[in-house]
């Protein structure tokens, strides 16, 4: 769901920075945050939603297990391939990617459809992951750590 455009917010987000709330039971989740924390983002802050408070938002708990959303400051937030977009043009050299997403026509529609086909077969992508030891090569040890504590199945 598109939080922006359906002008639903979160209200008294109270985030320093947007805020990146991924899964944090999904290895294929966990080796994207590795991904990003190695591009070196300060501009965003990013967590596990198995470690945010309860009612902190207006989003349903539900939710985000079911996609990535980047909460904004003003509590606005977007959600999928929409979220991860523009978590990325924060990293120098990927704001184009924001501008496609916003102007080229079906490039949104074809970001959302990837996004959807990868969201549906994370515990496939997640079980690769698991025995290419990429967690162990890519991942830094907090992300390592925050996956594994708020893991409860998978």
């Amino acid at each position: 769901m598109d939080y922006m455009q359906s002008d639903e917010y979160c209200q008294d987000a109270g985030y320093a920075l947007p805020l990146l709330v991924w899964d944090g039971d999904c290895e294929f989740c966990c080796m994207c945050i590795g991904f990003w924390q190695l591009l070196g983002v300060s501009t965003i802050d990013q967590s596990p939603y198995q470690k945010i408070t309860v009612g902190h938002h207006s989003i349903p708990r539900a939710n985000f297990g079911q996609a990535v959303h980047l909460v904004f400051r003003d509590g606005r937030a977007s959600s999928g391939a929409q979220a991860v977009i523009q978590a990325l043009s924060h990293v120098a050299g990927l704001g184009w990617l924001r501008w496609m997403y916003d102007w080229v026509p079906s490039f949104a529609t074809i970001s959302e459809g990837m996004y959807g086909f990868l969201a549906c077969r994370r515990s496939l992508l997640s079980r690769l992951v698991r025995h290419s030891n990429f967690l162990r090569l890519f991942l830094k040890p907090s992300v390592n750590a925050a996956c594994h504590n708020s893991q409860s199945h998978e």
